[in-house]
């Protein structure tokens, strides 16, 4: 049923059409839904529901096999892309301070991983703290980053390196200062970010529920507000793939929400409750 001004409370749930509506949207989107919670997969459909003003999901399996352009629509609601530079600022404060930890001996380059990294931010963020360090301590070294996501779309957004004004909102002003153009527009101002620091990324569409689609060992993986949504299970393989693909101590960050559940893990060691830190075994 399609009505007017309806509650996201009243929408229900077919049991049978339910299995339907989601074979459909795995079938369009090729995301992997088993991999996530149940719960947040209800509650991603029903949000679509929501803003159609459908409380039967009857009516919205009907709806997707006539608007092909809906499973696009609903990809893009159902993969999350809240984030801004600097998000949770002291954990790169955090970082900042543990360089010596971290980087190899002799070697003069780290290589990080950044996933899934949604519109950019984070290894933007990642690549100017580097180079803000850089330029006062010799010692520290440059940086090579990998950021993967499953939505092109966002990817795409995240080369341009172009961002409004929320994206910013929290930058230090040195960081504002150093690497972005300001543009004014009759929608506001657009922040360009450089390109000494745009050089900086690789961009790569995956779905990190599959693996990773490179070979290649990381000193650092940046892997923050992802696992809260996975099933336990699927938690339990990407953490396995980030694991396959950290050199020897090299340091696994995740959200501040977030924990490996068996804190005796063969494969992690927790060296930074407060920051969530985890270093490979």
């Amino acid at each position: 049923m399609v009505i007017t001004d309806c509650s996201i409370d009243e929408i229900v749930f077919n049991p049978k059409t339910l299995e339907s509506l989601i074979f459909q949207l795995r079938k369009a989107t090729d995301i992997n839904f088993e991999c996530y919670k149940r719960e947040f997969l209800l509650r991603r459909i029903k949000a679509r529901m929501f803003r159609l003003n459908m409380i039967s999901d009857d009516d919205y399996l009907d709806y997707i096999s006539k608007n092909p352009d809906e499973f696009k629509e609903f990809c893009d609601l159902f993969t999350i892309n809240y984030t801004y530079f600097f998000r949770n600022y002291e954990i790169f404060q955090q970082l900042s301070r543990n360089i010596n930890k971290i980087k190899r001996k002799n070697k003069h380059k780290l290589s990080i991983w950044s996933c899934p990294c949604a519109t950019g931010e984070e290894p933007y963020s990642i690549a100017m703290l580097f180079d803000t360090l850089r330029n006062t301590s010799p010692y520290v070294p440059d940086v090579e980053i990998v950021a993967s996501d499953i939505d092109r779309r966002v990817l795409d957004f995240a080369r341009d390196g172009v961002y409004g004004a929320y994206s910013v909102h929290d930058l230090p002003k040195t960081y504002m200062k150093s690497y972005f153009t300001t543009k004014k527009t009759r929608l506001g101002p657009q922040y360009t970010i450089s390109e000494k620091i745009k050089e900086k990324i690789r961009f790569l569409e995956e779905d990190l529920t599959n693996g990773h689609l490179l070979s290649q060992k990381y000193d650092i993986v940046f892997c923050r507000n992802f696992l809260i949504y996975l099933n336990k299970k699927s938690q339990r393989r990407v953490l396995k793939t980030i694991a396959n693909h950290l050199n020897p101590g090299g340091l696994m960050i995740i959200g501040k929400t977030e924990m490996v559940l068996n804190s005796k893990s063969s494969l992690f060691r927790l060296i930074d409750a407060k920051y969530h830190f985890y270093e490979k075994r």
